[in-house]
């Protein structure tokens, strides 16, 4: 089994032990107790999750790159790689949360709302707890919990981050101005959460060896123009074409635009349908041709 696949088994049995415990405690401290274990364990498998494919971000922006989101966007799991500096200010989620490490520092700092919300657009926090996010280790937050995140090891980190409901999908998601509080706001969702990633190179060793179904998703006149070998034109419907030729849901998946952003929303859409292991190509279509690696036209 190719570590692709791999990796996709381990997220399936992840999901569905998380949801069986979910179903038997409710959300609950118990219940995200039993949860973190599973994620450390998840996290301990560093082979599953390289880091060419999971590309970290800036200082401030994570690389967040969805693994999980079923089609009612509940039990979202994200690998967020960023690189040391990365911070996020006080926050909440809304949903319940875990975060376990793959590699690097996570340093979460917690803290407790001390006024009543009687003052509309404000709050006042104190702190409460401090974890370090590091492999072997896990942080659990119940929906309005708050808490900041900081990269302080050297070098990219990558975390798993486990939420109950897609981080797309939070709008009552917010940040707080400082960490004594202050007026808060919206916490919009990252407009770059997509799929990992793959290299050219990877992906033409994936096509020889039979492993690996090609999306195209530019138009019909740019993939008659040159495609890669093999590749099924799907720039409207990805999951019905895969659909409309038995291709099975663990089949690792390729999603192929003129950038790599061009697969994000397909390749959502495609976890939504059932498909398991979706990736996007890494520099998109440029570079493969930059990779010297032939085309099929007509």
């Amino acid at each position: 089994m190719d570590l692709i696949e791999r990796r996709g088994a381990a997220v399936a049995d992840l999901i569905a032990r998380v949801r069986a415990i979910e179903r038997e405690h409710g959300v609950t401290r118990a219940m995200l107790e039993r949860v973190k274990p599973l994620l450390i364990g998840l996290a301990q498998r560093r082979d599953l999750f390289p880091e060419d494919q999971f590309p970290p971000g800036s200082k401030t922006a994570g690389g967040m790159y969805r693994l999980n989101e079923e089609a009612d966007l509940s039990y979202a799991l994200y690998g967020s790689a960023e690189r040391s500096g990365f911070r996020a200010p006080p926050h909440n989620h809304t949903t319940w949360a875990t975060i376990a490490a793959v590699r690097g520092h996570e340093h979460n700092m917690l803290y407790r709302r001390t006024d009543d919300g009687g003052t509309p657009g404000q709050a006042r926090l104190e702190p409460a707890d401090e974890i370090a996010v590091v492999p072997g280790t896990a942080a659990a937050l119940l929906p309005d919990d708050v808490h900041t995140i900081e990269i302080r090891a050297p070098g990219p980190a990558l975390h798993l981050h486990l939420y109950g409901h897609s981080l797309e999908d939070l709008p009552r998601r917010v940040t707080f101005a400082s960490t004594a509080g202050g007026a808060w706001r919206t916490f919009p969702p990252d407009p770059d959460i997509g799929q990992p990633h793959l290299s050219a190179r990877a992906l033409a060793d994936l096509i020889e060896g039979g492993r690996a179904v090609v999306i195209d998703l530019r138009d019909e006149a740019a993939f008659r123009a040159g495609r890669i070998p093999g590749a099924i034109a799907a720039a409207g419907d990805p999951a019905r074409a895969l659909q409309s030729r038995g291709i099975a849901g663990t089949t690792p998946t390729v999603l192929a635009g003129e950038t790599f952003r061009d697969g994000y929303a397909p390749g959502r859409a495609l976890l939504h349908a059932g498909f398991c292991n979706v990736l996007v190509l890494d520099g998109g279509m440029p570079a493969w041709s930059a990779a010297g690696l032939a085309l099929e036209r007509g």
